[in-house]
Order: C-alpha cells, then sequence, then structure tokens
C-alpha cells in the first residue's frame, strides 16, 4: 500500500465541525497565506463539499484554486487533505485512508466532534507522524499508532521517574502479559502529561 516513492506531498489537513469551524487546521508551506486568508479557505471548501453532496463515510475530492481536495464527511465534522492539483491523486486519498483509519482505531470507532476535541493530543500526534512539513512519511496505520504508542509509553514511564513521592517505592505496576501497552491505556494514562511537554 505504500506510495512514499512517489515523495508524496500535502499542502494541508484541516477537520472542520458542520458548520465549518476549523477544529485542526495543519498547514504546510503556504506561508502566503496571512490567517484571514485561511479562514476565507476553510469556509469554501465546507462549501464546496457541502454542495458536492458526497456521501458520509467516504472519500471524495474536488478542486478548488489550484489546489486538490480530498476530503470525508462524518456526522458532524469532515476530514479534509489539500495538495496540489497536479499531484497524485492516489497519495492523497491515501493520506485520508490512513487518517480514518488512525482515528476509527484510536478512538474506538467513534470519529465525531466529541471525541476529537476530547483527544487533541492524540490528533495532532497522529497527523504529526503521518506529515512531517507537508512530507508524507507513512501510509501505514498500524505504523504510526505504534510510534505514537512508543512515545506515550516513554512519557508515562519519564513522568514516574521524576515523582520524589513514597510511591515511587512501590513495585510498578506491571505491563500486559504481552509485554505491549495498548494506545487506549497509554494514552488515558499519559496524554496529559505530554500535552505539556508539546506545549498544548
Amino acid at each position: 500500500r505504500m506510495l512514499l516513492n512517489q515523495v508524496g506531498r500535502v499542502k494541508a489537513v484541516l477537520v472542520l465541525d458542520k458548520e465549518g469551524n476549523a477544529l485542526i487546521a495543519k498547514y504546510y508551506n503556504l506561508p502566503e497565506l496571512s490567517d484571514k486568508n485561511k479562514r476565507a479557505f476553510e469556509t469554501r471548501l465546507h462549501k464546496a463539499s457541502k454542495a458536492s453532496k458526497s456521501s458520509t463515510f467516504e472519500n471524495s475530492f474536488f478542486t478548488l484554486e489550484g489546489q486538490i481536495a480530498f476530503f470525508r464527511i462524518y456526522d458532524d465534522i469532515s476530514i479534509f487533505v489539500i495538495g496540489n492539483e497536479d499531484d497524485s491523486e492516489l497519495v492523497i486519498s491515501e493520506v485520508l485512508d490512513t487518517l480514518h483509519e488512525c482515528f476509527d482505531e484510536a478512538f474506538s470507532h467513534v470519529i465525531d466532534r466529541e471525541s476529537l476535541i476530547n483527544n487533541m493530543t492524540a490528533v495532532i500526534l497522529i497527523i504529526d507522524e503521518l506529515i512531517d512539513g507537508g512530507i508524507i512519511m507513512a501510509t501505514e496505520s498500524a505504523t504510526i499508532l505504534d510510534r505514537i504508542n512508543v512515545k506515550l509509553s516513554d512519557s508515562k514511564k519519564a513522568g514516574k521517574d521524576k515523582k520524589s513521592t513514597k510511591e515511587d517505592e512501590k513495585q510498578p505496576e506491571p505491563a500486559p502479559s504481552s509485554g505491549y501497552y495498548s494506545f487506549t491505556s497509554v494514552f488515558s494514562n499519559a496524554k496529559s502529561s505530554f500535552a505539556k511537554t508539546l506545549g498544548l
């Protein structure tokens, strides 16, 4: 499934609510866009997606101002991946598929506004593991979630090591028998401390 040999790039990843407000807006290599212009662009994206009358939970796309926008509509949000009009449609679509798979797995198969708002640190981590400066780094959801799992596990361990209470003298909580923390359990325990590390 990997299409990285095509040196895939994206211009932006956005999550808009049903009113067109941006919950997530990650722009890459678009210094010419002011904050005001970004908001206007997001409004046009929202209107174009509504006008397309696309089916819910399916990838669709349209072109807008020299950009190609792949998007997927959910109950109360829409996820957009933006690329140049001459970029590979397969690559841009695959990025959207990977985001869907990561969110679906990380948030127990519930992708909506509440899930993303309540797990914003995980959302940012997923996007940043997938895309770095506009360059697509991975398109395998399992690989991305494994990397995040390791980061959160390390963050949890570092947080415990810094404590100077009597609890530190207790035996550490045993890991699951497989020796591997699940994404959900690690995230629920570590997201607060890791968010501080990221400055979120």
